[in-house]
């Protein structure tokens, strides 16, 4: 004011202040101001800094990056719930078998004890006619004891004479159609 100088920013020599500033004369009623402005607008658009750009890049990567966890964190539960959802259901399936197959065990030793206390001989056969199963009165029946003919071919147990015959008639059993089929009649053994 007058010619004095009232306020200055700090930084700068004089050399810089002349080189870099801009002065403007600020006219007011009764009043004039020269008001010095430090750097120029030429200057500043040189030294603009690009840490406003970088920042708003920076924070805009990370934040796609945090709604891209957040996705892939959803999508992983949904992911883990489904594959929980199915060890469960495979549990459950296991469980169920496990229960049918002891229920087939149980039935299975009871059909074996009615079976092997039964005073009728009872033998079963498989496809290749030799003995799976041989009973208490199979082993009176025939006077041989179970251990001796499990595996063995059945004719063993059929008498000479009649062995020719009964491999005629399984021939003639396993030719027939299904439905018509059947091994009910009874003949005693001689």
């Amino acid at each position: 004011e007058n010619g004095e100088q009232l306020y200055t920013v700090g930084g700068g020599s004089a050399d810089e202040q002349r080189e870099w500033g801009e002065e403007i004369e600020v006219r007011l009623p009764g009043v004039s101001w020269k008001v010095r402005a430090w750097p120029s607008a030429s200057m500043l658009r040189q030294l603009r800094s690009r840490l406003p750009e970088v920042a708003l890049m920076v924070g805009g990567s990370l934040c796609l990056l945090f709604v891209l966890t957040v996705h892939l964190a959803q999508m992983a539960r949904i992911k883990s719930r489904h594959v929980e959802l199915a060890n469960q259901k495979l549990k459950n399936e296991i469980a169920e078998r496990e229960r049918a197959e002891q229920a087939v065990r149980d039935s299975q030793a009871r059909l074996a004890g009615i079976l092997e206390i039964s005073p009728d001989a009872v033998i079963s056969i498989d496809q290749e006619q030799r003995i799976t199963l041989f009973n208490q009165g199979a082993e009176r029946t025939f006077g041989y004891r179970s251990e001796e003919v499990l595996a063995q071919p059945l004719d063993m147990l059929i008498p000479e004479r009649f062995r020719s015959v009964h491999r005629q008639h399984v021939q003639l059993f396993a030719d027939a159609p299904l439905p018509t089929q059947r091994m009910c009649q009874r003949r005693e053994v001689l």
